[in-house]
């Protein structure tokens, strides 16, 4: 099937072929019919893309601060890297999509096969939507109408925020597609609307809707009030709907409030209000987000609806009350200009569109036709290529496949792969996109959304897995099963089940196939050196400090289910650092449960030969602090190393200095071509401290729950 995507780094739009995204159970498989460009969201998008560097910086300034703590943790070259991969990782386009359904996922019973959809979805021929935000369209309401559903319903929810009442003066600043829409709405609740405006087409659109008028001027506003009441009064609410660079409609916005009026911010504006601007009038100010409750909240995208007797309005019930008022014709969009275009034409259509400054009337919407072929793996025609020259036949291993194609696997795991001399021949990924990016940079000849493509597969002889935590070991054991050599980003288990799993597949295994962990830390070269001041794995004292970082409380990789919590997800990295720093097995584990954070822990850990390791994971450190710091200290020896950047050994009055100011490096393509060097040695390297460090992982994060 065929999608449209954008570049962040040079805006270039364009259509490519990637396979029908994989269904989840909470989800819809949708046959795009037609779908409507949001022509301000979609035209900053590509309008950021085209924009220079320093435009780009300018636009995001609250980033640069970011930039600038990486650049003190990770170096100068890491943060570059890391900056070009998100500018250089195209994006999907599009929100707005009427369609069939042509599948459905296993808990979805409010929709029913052939039924006529609108949903949040990109431009696409075949497009999966969450089943909260899919609904179905009226009979009497034609297809090109109801893809305005979206936006209306974004209009919508701010007259919600707005709390507009029958007989109230609301002024709409900003008169693109949702700035109208959201003035039509108002005037369908029975509101005195006024709307606002620079471009004089948009001024004239909203006038043939219907729309009062006015220039962005305190007193052009007043006298169109003027025009409409018999005497002047302030605006009950004001909707923003502008896109602006400052905060000129804000400051027009409160200007023109009466006192406890309500200001509602729908646009991307400079939002740097003084408190006195909103005090003095006691103003209400709202953002408002996006189509209503729900959106952006993964439960809810993954089927947890609300309960209507707390949240009467979601974000799928305001796409319900906009196609309603379409089906009773309380919204009339037949005066709304549109363009029909074949979405094969789509680039042409964007360069035409949104490389000028064009705020034009038409409203563009694409026509899938009859073109979009229905195949659930429909790989692209890609040539395989030789990625190196050293490139052999698939019985060393150099061909190989790559499970999960999200932004470790592409930022590390496929270049590094690459680097190593691996030929990646196939790439799977859940919605397809990710991987047929990979596979287009890197000469994929199979792009799939179903691993099985991929571990079924006689021609390869490894597998990479970078999928989400709770996959790992079911995917392990599969592979191990098909006889491949394995390497799996950490956790390898998330239970000890899991983890019993593994070994006994690895002990029943017909083949010799070679498992490997990711835990790269200890093939860092500063690690390496590191280790020589214990190369003979004396008792020593091991301090180890991450600096994590706070993460949202829903995040994925908390989930005891999905990521299987902080220790066993992350912290496993570290026990088997003090594995290898040490060179000692661990006999005894402990955690302590700190209180202000609860990811916020103390580990200790008791070795074999007498050494004694401290691990402090913390979440509430500065982001400018180093993100992991080492401590060694071991027969009259000290040594630091901080963030693998920055190594001094203290060997009695003597310290030696070791440094990498421009890039940190954490041992990753070391890890990849120590597995690498073990498929062709035929052994198993450091497995079975792979597998006690993911033991004493799960074993801390079930004492860490209690």
């Amino acid at each position: 099937m065929k999608t449209l995507i954008t570049s962040l780094s040079d805006g270039t739009v364009e259509i490519i072929d990637v396979p029908v995204p994989e269904l989840g159970d909470e989800q819809v498989l949708i046959r795009s019919k037609y779908s409507l460009i949001s022509a301000g969201t979609e035209r900053m998008i590509v309008g950021f893309g085209k924009s220079s560097w320093i435009k780009k910086a300018k636009s995001q300034p609250e980033r640069l601060r970011e930039v600038k703590n990486k650049v003190l943790t990770d170096g100068l070259g890491s943060t570059i890297d890391s900056i070009n991969d998100k500018l250089q990782t195209p994006i999907p386009l599009g929100y707005c999509n009427v369609g069939v359904v042509e599948a459905l996922g296993g808990n979805v019973t409010q929709l029913k096969l052939g039924q006529r959809v609108v949903s949040n979805s990109p431009h696409a021929e075949f497009t999966v939507a969450s089943a909260n935000l899919c609904r179905v369209i009226p009979d009497n309401v034609d297809d090109i109408d109801a893809t305005f559903t979206v936006p209306a319903a974004i209009g919508l929810q701010a007259v919600r925020l707005a709390k507009a009442q029958i007989g109230e003066l609301v002024c709409v600043i900003g008169l693109g597609l949702i700035g109208l829409l959201t003035a039509k709405i108002l005037k369908a609740n029975g509101c005195d609307v006024i709307g606002v405006d620079v471009n004089r087409t948009r001024q004239n659109e909203a006038k043939a809707e219907g729309i009062t008028v006015s220039d962005p001027s305190a007193q052009d506003i007043k006298s169109s009030i003027l025009s409409t009441r018999n005497s002047f009064e302030s605006f009950d609410s004001v909707i923003v709907c502008a896109a602006s660079s400052d905060n000129s409609p804000l400051k027009l916005a409160v200007e023109i409030l009466r006192k406890k009026g309500r200001l509602i911010l729908v646009g991307a504006v400079k939002c740097d209000l003084t408190r006195n601007a909103l005090y003095e009038k006691e103003i209400e100010f709202v953002v408002s987000c996006s189509y209503g409750p729900g959106r952006y909240d993964e439960k809810y995208e993954n089927g947890v609806d609300y309960p209507v007797s707390y949240v009467r309005w979601t974000a799928g019930r305001n796409f319900d009350a906009i196609l309603r008022l379409l089906e009773i014709d309380a919204l009339d969009l037949r005066g709304l200009k549109r363009q029909v275009h074949d979405f094969k034409d789509a680039p042409k259509v964007y360069n035409n569109l949104l490389s000028t400054a064009n705020n034009g009337s038409a409203n563009v919407v694409f026509d899938y036709g009859s073109h979009a072929s229905h195949s659930r793996r429909e790989p692209p025609e890609y040539e395989v290529k030789q990625i190196s020259k050293n490139t052999t036949s698939s019985t060393s291993g150099a061909l190989c496949g790559l499970i999960g194609s999200g932004d470790y696997a592409r930022r590390f795991l496929a270049p590094l792969v690459s680097k190593a001399g691996w030929n990646l021949a196939s790439i799977s990924s859940k919605t397809g996109l990710s991987a047929s990016l990979l596979g287009r940079k890197y000469g994929a000849k199979l792009i799939t959304t179903d691993p099985r493509d991929i571990i079924d597969d006689v021609n390869l002889g490894t597998i990479f897995i970078a999928t989400r935590h709770d996959t790992h070991a079911d995917l392990v054991i599969e592979c191990l099963k098909a006889g491949k050599n394995v390497y799996v980003e950490k956790p390898l288990a998330l239970s000890m089940v899991e983890l019993s799993n593994i070994t006994q597949q690895l002990a029943s295994c017909s083949t010799a196939a070679i498992l490997w962990v990711g835990f790269n830390r200890r093939f860092a070269p500063m690690t390496v050196r590191l280790k020589t001041v214990n190369i003979s794995s004396k008792p020593c004292m091991l301090n180890i400090s991450i600096n994590a970082g706070l993460l949202p409380q829903n995040h994925w990789t908390k989930s005891r289910t999905e990521g299987g919590g902080r220790i066993v997800g992350e912290v496993c990295h570290f026990i088997d650092l003090a594995r290898f720093l040490t060179g000692s097995k661990i006999i005894s584990s402990s955690v302590t449960k700190r209180s202000i954070r609860s990811d916020t822990c103390a580990i200790s850990l008791t070795h074999q030969n007498g050494s004694v390791t401290s691990i402090s994971y913390h979440d509430y450190g500065s982001k400018s602090y180093s993100k992991e710091r080492i401590e060694l200290h071991c027969n009259g020896k000290s040594a630091v190393l901080d963030n693998y950047k920055k190594l001094v050994v203290y060997d009695g009055g003597i310290s030696i200095p070791f440094s990498s100011w421009f890039r940190q490096d954490k041992g990753q393509f070391e890890c990849i071509s120590a597995f690498k060097t073990a498929i062709t040695e035929k052994r198993s390297g450091p497995l079975a401290e792979f597998l006690e460090a993911s033991k004493i992982a799960i074993e801390l994060q079930q004492q860490f729950d209690g």
